[in-house]
């Protein structure tokens, strides 16, 4: 049994550094398990999926440099702002014109720097996104788009535009072995009996565009990834990634709980 304290999950490709720094090895490790507490659910909801879960994922940021200059003669600069606008509009267009809307994928500008000044015009700036897919052709096709786009916001405002992945390209989350999310459903049912309350939801296709860099590890080794409910009571959901975001502890009890009963599970099926 080896436990593993994985660090930069999403943006530090964690999982990556560690399977490079022979983490799977020494001891060899046959199986590995995850999860990952989810406010969508409430406490005592469990997901166990076997199949796609979370997202693949990678960072982007694209620079822009224009020319500079007083907001009350632009016609002797090169607008950044007016630029990364477009840019900001025509990346959107991807997903809704390139990519099969029966599809999942996510494109998402979440954050734009450009400018000082009220009465300047800003002569550089950049943005900053991310991309979320399940198939990776997908995520082909918008990397040429993005591309294309970019040399088209160059020759249309006369500025350079410069791209740039920010993270490794992280695979999507899949459980692909039936037996390790079996044994998973077993170790829950027996933490937390099913109830109207408690246990696994019954939505076997359920998948998210939330990421996680656990795919690395799966693309090595068989295992299971699974969400527990960490939900507070009420109406009211608390967004992971959000300034308000609540959880309810007796969470870390019970995941805890379901990690031992499902080690001892797996040595109890190999001493056999």
């Amino acid at each position: 049994v080896k436990f593993v304290f994985q660090p930069g999950e999403e943006g530090g490709a964690g999982a990556q550094k560690m399977i490079e720094e022979n983490v799977l090895n020494n001891p060899k490790v046959d199986e590995i398990y995850g999860l990952h507490v989810w406010s969508y659910d409430k406490f005592g909801k469990v997901r166990v999926v076997n199949g796609p879960l979370m997202a693949g994922c990678c960072m982007f940021e694209i620079t822009v440099e224009g020319k500079g200059g007083h907001a009350a003669v632009p016609q002797g600069c090169n607008d950044t702002i007016v630029a990364i606008s477009h840019l900001t509009q025509q990346l959107h267009s991807i997903v809704s014109r390139n990519i099969n809307p029966i599809k999942p994928f996510v494109l998402t500008i979440g954050k734009i720097e450009s400018g000082d000044r009220f009465n300047v015009i800003s002569g550089k700036g950049k943005l900053q996104g991310t991309m979320r897919w399940f198939d990776d052709k997908d995520f082909e096709i918008a990397m040429e788009r993005i591309r294309n786009i970019c040399v088209g916001i160059e020759s249309s405002f006369n500025v350079k535009v410069t791209y740039e992945r920010t993270t490794p390209k992280f695979p999507p989350t899949i459980n692909r072995n039936k037996e390790c999310c079996d044994v998973v459903a077993k170790s829950v049912n027996q933490v937390l009996p099913p109830t109207q309350e408690s246990g696994i939801i019954n939505q076997p296709n359920y998948k998210t565009m939330i990421s996680e860099d656990f795919g690395f590890f799966l693309e090595e080794r068989r295992g299971c990834f699974f969400l527990l409910g960490c939900g507070v009571e009420g109406d009211k959901q608390f967004a992971h990634h959000k300034p308000d975001f609540k959880l309810d502890e007796r969470c870390l009890a019970v995941g805890s709980q379901i990690l031992v009963t499902l080690v001892l599970e797996r040595l109890i099926k190999w001493k056999d």
